[in-house]
């Protein structure tokens, strides 16, 4: 998605909202000169702006705004991401090498399984190419 195209998502989502321009960059409390750019697609918001204006726009979530589907967090996942940005430097570390730990260890399941199951089924079918093989 191009600065244009996010600048009409958020043109969009004002006016969806019955707000004005006037209305937004007062309650932000940003010069009217950095609203427009937002909405023109010569700049954009920083994070925490852009959850505010969604706020205010009573938009429901980022996807929701960015007209995406199934990419909604669960509660559980919104808590989780909450409580990992109040951690430390040392906390996200250990964060991040358990999650890559356990990608590792789901990665090697599923070659393990998929390897398991395919030698199986050949094993296990009477015309496989190994039986043939190794009775022809």
């Amino acid at each position: 998605m191009n600065k244009i195209e996010f600048a009409n998502l958020l043109v969009t989502a004002r006016n969806k909202a019955g707000l004005k321009p006037i209305q937004v960059y007062t309650h932000l409390k940003v010069p009217q000169s950095t609203f427009s750019s937002w909405e023109t697609g010569i700049s954009q918001p920083d994070g925490n702006t852009l959850i505010k204006l969604l706020t205010m726009y009573k938009v429901g979530s980022l996807s929701e705004f960015l007209g995406e589907e199934n990419t909604e967090f669960s509660t559980e996942e919104f808590t989780i991401i909450e409580n990992y940005r109040k951690l430390g430097c040392d906390g996200k570390k250990m964060i991040r090498i358990i999650i890559d730990a356990e990608l590792d260890r789901m990665d090697k399941n599923k070659t393990s399984t998929f390897t398991m199951d395919f030698t199986k089924s050949l094993c296990n079918t009477e015309n496989s190419a190994l039986t043939n093989f190794a009775v022809g």
